[in-house]
């Protein structure tokens, strides 16, 4: 085997300078590069580093159910093809272990075939692909109801949804399981509404000051998708957010229902692609 020319180590602050001058190398307006500080407040970021330069990237955290989530991949233009990545990814892999974590898990874009033959030589598989679709808040129409009310969590996990995603829910810009005890903690979070007894979703706000992003993300669980994304617009205008979003199947009801109530693909139109490993 040959010998790796690099070393993987967990990054420091101190290596701010090198990580978004791969970014830059990459692609000029890289999220990561305004948003570095934040992130790496919420996330473990590891580092490739060759002849005392940091070649490589990505970022790993702990997701709402315990697993993990591995994002931000980024190596250098000159260096790829040396088994960054794949080193990389190691290290996502033992920091999961280390918090009890059993899978790990990453979304790319659906145009992004490279993206995904990477993952998949990594021992990824893919486990669902979502939609993205938004709206801008609108007056009148229904409102939500706070709890669950007759969607009990036995009711939620027989969802025809839950099929459809394959046994995973959106949250926090992520993607996680669909299962009982999930459930129950958004619902003690006060993020599942419902629409009298016709819809429940999840409901999560989301502000981001300095980007000037004030988002209602939204999901669906259960029942007619209509009253649920029209009370959705109706909260957003309510509450002045500027939006309406989230990642749905594509089933002929929900499809048909966008439409109906004024909502949209996102621009660039093709699905999050959800890979999983073990670990």
């Amino acid at each position: 085997m040959t010998p790796r020319m690099f070393r993987i180590r967990r990054a420091t602050r101190r290596d701010k300078p090198g990580i978004l001058r791969v970014c830059r190398a990459i692609w000029k307006d890289d999220y990561i590069i305004p948003a570095f500080d934040r992130l790496y407040r919420a996330n473990i970021f590891f580092v490739a580093v060759k002849e005392k330069e940091i070649v490589g990237l990505l970022r790993v955290h702990k997701t709402f159910d315990g697993q993990g989530f591995m994002s931000s991949l980024r190596v250098h233009p000159k260096h790829r093809r040396e088994g960054i990545a794949t080193a990389l990814n190691e290290g996502c892999v033992r920091a999961t272990r280390q918090w009890g974590g059993r899978r790990l898990r990453l979304w790319s874009e659906g145009w992004n075939r490279p993206a995904h033959l990477a993952a998949r030589s990594m021992g990824y598989r893919e486990t669902g692909r979502f939609w993205r679709y938004r709206a801008t808040p609108k007056k009148g129409g229904p409102r939500f109801d706070s709890g669950m009310g007759s969607f009990s969590p036995t009711k939620l996990l027989n969802s025809p949804y839950r099929r459809a995603c394959r046994g995973y829910l959106a949250h926090d810009f992520e993607f996680v399981d669909w299962r009982k005890g999930i459930l129950q903690r958004l619902s003690g979070a006060n993020r599942i509404r419902r629409v009298d007894d016709t819809s429940a979703g999840i409901v999560d706000p989301r502000t981001w000051r300095r980007y000037r992003y004030r988002a209602v993300e939204v999901f669906l669980l259960s029942g007619e998708p209509g009253p649920f994304l029209s009370a959705a617009r109706s909260y957003a205008r309510d509450h002045k957010f500027r939006l309406v979003t989230g990642y749905f199947p594509k089933t002929k009801e929900v499809v048909r229902a966008m439409k109906e109530t004024g909502y949209q693909k996102v621009d660039w139109g093709h699905p999050a692609v959800l890979f999983e490993m073990r670990v």
